[in-house]
Formats: C-alpha cells, sequence, structure tokens
C-alpha cells in the first residue's frame, strides 16, 4: 500500500466525477438534481485544492492545510446532506401535506449540526496539528450517521415512496448510502488507531467513494448507452 495507489484512486475518481457532471448538462439533469450537481463540482474543486495545499505548499502550510481541509470536508458534507434532502424532495412532491413539514426537520438538522462543528472546532484548546482534526472527524461521523440513517429510511419505506430500483433517484441515495456507511467505518478506524491507520482509511474511503462514482454513472449514463454495454457483456 503506497501513496501512489492512493494518488491513482483519487485521481481515476477526478475522472469519474467530470464525465459525471458531462453526462448530467448533457441530459439536462442539472436541472432536475442542481444540489447533486454543485456536490460533484464542488468535489472535484475542493479535493483538487487540498492536494495542492498539501504538496505543493508543503510544510510551510501545516496549519493552512489543516483549515482548508477542514472547509472541504464542511463543504462536502453538507452538500452531499442536501443531495440526499433533494431526493427526498422528489419523492415527497405526490405528497404536498409531509414534504413541507419533512423538508423543515431536514433543514434544522442541516443548521444543528453546522452549530455544532463550530462548537467543536471553537473547542479544541491545542494547536497541534493533529488535535485539531479531531473537530472534522466528530463532525463527518455524525453526518455519516445521518446520511446512512437517510438511506436506510428511504429503502425500508421504497414501497410507500413508489420507488424503483431503477430510478435515478434511487440510484443516487444507493450511492451515498454505500459511501457514507463505508466512510463512517473509516473515520471510526482512524481515530482509535491515530496515524498508524492513516493510509489504509484513505484507501477505504477512496475506494467507497469511487465505488458510489461507479453505481451514478450507471444510473446516470444515457439508456442507449446501458443497452450497448448489456449487450456487449
Amino acid at each position: 500500500m503506497s501513496l501512489g495507489a492512493i494518488t491513482g484512486m483519487w485521481l481515476a475518481g477526478i475522472f469519474l466525477q467530470m464525465i459525471l457532471v458531462g453526462i448530467l448538462v448533457y441530459r439536462g439533469l442539472w436541472r432536475r438534481f442542481p444540489v447533486f450537481t454543485i456536490y460533484l463540482l464542488a468535489n472535484i474543486l475542493l479535493t483538487s485544492g487540498v492536494y495542492v495545499v498539501r504538496h505543493v505548499a508543503g510544510e510551510s502550510a501545516t496549519y493552512f492545510y489543516f483549515y482548508f481541509y477542514g472547509l472541504s470536508k464542511t463543504l462536502g458534507l453538507t452538500l452531499g446532506l442536501g443531495a440526499i434532502f433533494e431526493v427526498f424532495s422528489h419523492l415527497l412532491t405526490p405528497y404536498p401535506t409531509l414534504k413541507k413539514p419533512a423538508m423543515l426537520a431536514c433543514s434544522c438538522t442541516v443548521l444543528v449540526l453546522a452549530a455544532a462543528g463550530t462548537l467543536l472546532v471553537y473547542s479544541q484548546p491545542s494547536t497541534d496539528p493533529a488535535s485539531l482534526m479531531l473537530p472534522f472527524l466528530k463532525a463527518e461521523e455524525a453526518v455519516r450517521i445521518l446520511q446512512v440513517g437517510l438511506v436506510v429510511f428511504l429503502c425500508v419505506f421504497a414501497g410507500f415512496f413508489r420507488l424503483h430500483w431503477r430510478q435515478t433517484e434511487f440510484g443516487i441515495a444507493l450511492g451515498m448510502g454505500i459511501f457514507a456507511a463505508v466512510d463512517l467505518v473509516a473515520v471510526g478506524l482512524g481515530a482509535y488507531y491515530g496515524e498508524i491507520a492513516r493510509l489504509p482509511t484513505a484507501m477505504l474511503a477512496l475506494l467507497a467513494f469511487d465505488s458510489a462514482l461507479v453505481i451514478w454513472l450507471a444510473y446516470l449514463m444515457p439508456a442507449r448507452v446501458r443497452r450497448w454495454s448489456e449487450q456487449g457483456a
């Protein structure tokens, strides 16, 4: 296991996200899923920024890197959560009496998580770089638990929402759920074992995200391409 393998997986993820954004724009699905589209675009830009700061600026930008990493994580988690809420919004459209209170509850949840994350950051007395990561790990665990819970809820009540496994909404939720569940395990292992688990957990999280990207690609690619792929298999 090496940094080269992790970099390769990261670059593969960037490439897949660029393809996904292209498909969303080409098919006009960005109008239907604007938050999901922004999530992919933001992830491309922010992770690229993190990589540049980490490997170009070097040790001189250590503290800037941690805060920039925290900012990118916060935005990524918020947009990822927003993408799941976007799926719920589409599914609740036929039920106007349920949609408003459900969306209000989702908005309150995001505000509470944002406030909790801010409190965790400012409650850290130490200036050691390792301890600065702790608030972000705690906030990430909280959001991942919420994401997994929402996706499990969606799967359990799929019949009520009249959700078919071939629907785009199901694909987005499934990819988010798989990534959130595996990343939750990776964050937990990283928090428990510390520096010794940094590379394995980073690879595990990247593998989960790349798997989610493949799922989204399978659901979002044009139908003609899917049929051609199935015939060629």
